[in-house]
């Protein structure tokens, strides 16, 4: 199925007085791509977080924490943290990549593994009730795309037909997103719904003007994280500048693909200790620090917005093809 294509025009339209604010972009700055309970050393901690980001101007965050990851999902604690600090908190339903995939749906069709998402997003999750807003994270490891990883993929797509729920992946140090795309495209995914995620990791400007020439959406979703622990091998310490980042989106801005474009940290607590000037030093209100700094760059106030807020509430308001 081909994709609808996303218009290419540059965002050029006259501001208002108001927009040409600098705190414009803020209000209602909204994180893609974020593990929430696992970005605190507890509930106390995350909630002193949210409060933050609620303070800088956040409003929204998506909690894209999977299935039997190592990574904490509690759904019904996040809500009330985050009701307590009045942001809006979404979530996802998916599994992860290996060697975090259970065992459990090694025995699984695709059929059935789509059918576990279907079921959270239809009935909730668990007992809680709470359904999902997307789909994902789902993976794919570094340079490759296991058997079970494409099952996984592919079980989102039938998910995503049936719900019309966005998707929302996960790359290994931003490799296999074209991969990821050609799976989802070819099972009928409507790649507008899509966000590719970790692109901001692979600083090929080609790569990720190929990504976003296919109507899928770039996440730019670790802002901030400047140093992690690498995959491969797990005890080097990898590094990305966030200059690097600046500069991509930079380019893919001058060529039309602003609105193909949404931010996120990805932050968690054993990594912040790795990047004291950002996610160390200003949790989640990093993305305002990031936010300032490609103003600086020459970047306008509406396609900050449009960084900050708008794309990603426009990809989750879409539903199937819409």
């Amino acid at each position: 199925m081909e994709s609808a294509q996303v218009p290419r025009e540059k965002m050029n339209k006259k501001t208002s007085h108001k927009e040409r604010t600098p705190w414009f972009p803020l209000q209602g700055a909204s994180l893609s791509h974020e593990h929430p309970l696992s970005a605190g050393r507890g509930p106390e901690e995350v909630l002193e977080l949210l409060q933050a980001f609620k303070k800088g101007g956040g409003t929204l965050i998506v909690d894209v924490t999977p299935k039997g990851c190592p990574l904490r999902r509690d759904v019904e604690l996040l809500c009330s943290l985050a009701e307590e600090a009045e942001i809006e908190v979404l979530f996802g339903t998916g599994y992860y990549k290996e060697p975090h995939l259970p065992l459990s749906i090694r025995k699984l069709s695709t059929e059935e593994i789509a059918e576990e998402f279907i079921q959270e997003i239809e009935e909730g999750i668990g007992e809680t009730g709470i359904r999902p807003a997307v789909i994902g994270e789902v993976g794919t490891s570094f340079r490759e795309i296991t058997p079970l990883e494409k099952k996984v993929l592919l079980a989102a797509a039938i998910a995503h037909r049936q719900s019309g729920l966005p998707i929302i992946t996960h790359t290994t140090h931003g490799t296999m997103g074209l991969q990821q795309v050609e799976i989802l495209e070819g099972a009928g995914v409507d790649l507008r719904s899509v966000i590719i995620g970790h692109c901001d990791l692979n600083p090929d400007l080609d790569y990720n003007l190929e990504i976003a020439r296919r109507g899928a959406n770039l996440g730019f979703d670790t802002v901030g994280k400047e140093r992690w622990a690498s995959a491969l091998p797990s005890e080097v310490i990898a590094h990305r500048p966030d200059e690097d980042r600046i500069r991509l989106i930079l380019e893919l801005c001058e060529r039309g693909f602003g609105e193909n474009i949404v931010l996120s940290l990805d932050m968690l607590h054993k990594e912040r200790e790795l990047n004291p000037r950002t996610h160390k030093k200003h949790g989640y209100g990093y993305i305002f620090v990031f936010l300032g700094r490609l103003r600086q760059a020459g970047l306008g106030s509406t396609e900050c917005a449009n960084l900050a807020r708008n794309n990603l509430r426009r990809i989750l308001g879409r539903r199937g093809g819409e």
